[in-house]
């Protein structure tokens, strides 16, 4: 059976690429974020053999985990780099950051969560698109 048949009669599409967010749920911080870019990376070589609305969802979806690893999840750790540095209790500009980082990444979770579930429901026929996200792959080019 051939990466283009499901089985089910449907032509492949991108709803899986945006399920593997599920992966996130894991209640270990940081290692969960690891596992979705894993898993995504993982599934790749299928959407690109699949092409059209897998490629397209499968690229958009890897590069929102890319993202999100690269920029979400180091930022709560610049704060509590300053306060051994700076001494305990920090300055109010460090506890300021802090509190923008978590901010942020609260925000980036819901993000995650909110693409999480349109990949899930429109993935099927559409392509879904994380304005959001850092363009690490680009769309294949045409010959």
């Amino acid at each position: 059976m051939s990466t283009a048949d499901q089985g089910d009669g449907q032509a492949p599409n991108g709803q899986l690429y945006w399920l593997a967010y599920l992966a996130g749920f894991v209640p270990v911080p940081f290692l969960n974020s690891l596992l979705i870019v894993i898993v995504e990376v993982a599934l790749r070589p299928r959407a690109k053999l699949d092409g059209g609305i897998a490629e397209a969802n499968s690229r958009h979806a890897l590069n929102w985990a890319l993202t999100w690893f690269l920029v979400f999840v180091p930022a709560p750790l610049i704060p509590a780099i300053f306060v051994p540095i700076l001494g305990n209790p920090p300055p109010g500009w460090v506890t300021a950051l802090a509190l923008t980082f978590l901010g942020l990444w609260v925000l980036g979770g819901v993000v995650t969560l909110v693409y999480l579930i349109l990949g899930a429901t429109r993935a099927r026929t559409q392509e879904v698109r994380c304005p959001l996200a850092i363009p690490f792959l680009r769309p294949p080019s045409r010959p």
